[in-house]
Formats: structure tokens, sequence, C-alpha cells
């Protein structure tokens, strides 16, 4: 699972091992945001450091395609 918020993904992980599931055998677990908390984690989490200028780069594109006329729903990032 990628969890959007680190904090989040931190109360997943603390779930999970209460559930005596393993993060890395039984389910992968990786935060988006890398907050330092991820660092303090048994295990330590997984984290992805967001690319905040590639983010606003399409943003600002979706957004001009949008005022250009194409539908909202047509467009897809991934």
């Amino acid at each position: 699972a990628i969890v959007f918020q680190t904090e989040a993904a931190t109360g997943i992980l603390q779930a999970l091992l209460q559930l005596q599931l393993q993060v890395g055998k039984d389910i992968a677990l990786i935060g988006y945001d890398d907050l330092e908390i991820a660092k303090t984690n048994i295990p330590p989490l997984t984290t992805m450091r967001p690319p905040a200028r590639n983010a606003g780069e399409q943003f600002v594109g979706i957004l001009m395609q949008i005022i250009g006329g194409r539908a909202a729903e047509d467009l897809q990032e991934v």
C-alpha cells in the first residue's frame, strides 16, 4: 500500500504489528511525504519524497488543458 501521509502510514504500521503482520513479508507499506517520523518506526518506514516542482508543473499543465476546453474526467495523471 502507498499511503499519502507518512503519519497515516505510521498508524497503519502500528496496527499491522498488533495484527502480527510483518511489513516487507506479509504486506508492503510506503509513505509518500518523507517525514522524519518514518525513520523512528520499528521497523523504519520506507517513504518517497514527492517532487514539488514536478507536481506544480503537472498541475499547471492539467489546468491549462481544462481552460482549453478538455474535460477534467478525460485527464489522468499517474
